[in-house]
């Protein structure tokens, strides 16, 4: 299973470059200084070009630093997106490490959640996602399909509206899509008991 129907919001997830998928909006991980840091990130912003670093730059110089949990937005400069959300994604080692259900990591709960408020205040109607704590010390990619996609079903159930019509996450490897795959599946069969 590669998609899920949400209300009326389709999930999709793939093995792609997240440059080359098209969407209103990529949602890239930042540090709260918005400077290329880990390999994704310094990837796509350098794909962008110049103009969205001096976007990230003159952002800094208005609000000093990005608190954790926080979403700006820039052009999409050179790419084929419109616009990229820059999201200060705090630590989850807990959650990570115990790859436990009953760990609580509001942190991704409110960067998720502000990233879909920006792009709903923008009119955005789709939007792809890389795995959010990739880069992180920790990492544990079963943990992290899990989050994002249940506080994904989450967000959409609880709303009335949405101008949001498809969410794609992109992945980069194999184990990364079973995983994503596998945590769809349970969300669907959840969702019909």
């Amino acid at each position: 299973m590669n998609k899920l129907l949400i209300k009326k919001v389709l999930i999709e997830i793939s093995v792609n470059d997240i440059t080359k998928i098209h969407a209103d909006v990529i949602v890239l991980p930042t540090n709260n200084r918005l400077l290329p840091s880990g390999f994704l990130r310094s990837r796509v912003i350098t794909l962008a070009g110049s103009k969205v670093q001096r976007e990230c730059n003159s952002a800094i110089n208005k609000i000093n630093q990005l608190p954790k949990g926080q979403a700006v937005i820039t052009s999409g400069g050179c790419l084929d997106a419109k616009s990229i959300i820059h999201v200060n994604i705090p630590p989850l080692l807990q959650f990570h490490m115990t790859n436990s259900s009953q760990s609580d990591p509001k942190g991704m709960v409110f960067s998720i959640w502000n990233c879909l408020k920006l792009a709903e205040s923008n009119k955005f109607k789709s939007l792809v996602f890389p795995p959010l704590t990739k880069e992180m010390i920790g990492y544990n990619v079963q943990s992290c399909a899990n989050m994002m996609l249940s506080i994904l079903n989450k967000y959409f159930i609880e709303k009335k509206t949405t101008t949001i019509k498809k969410i794609h996450i992109c992945l980069e490897t194999l184990p990364e899509y079973e995983a994503f795959e596998n945590e769809m599946e349970n969300l669907s069969q959840a969702s019909k008991t």
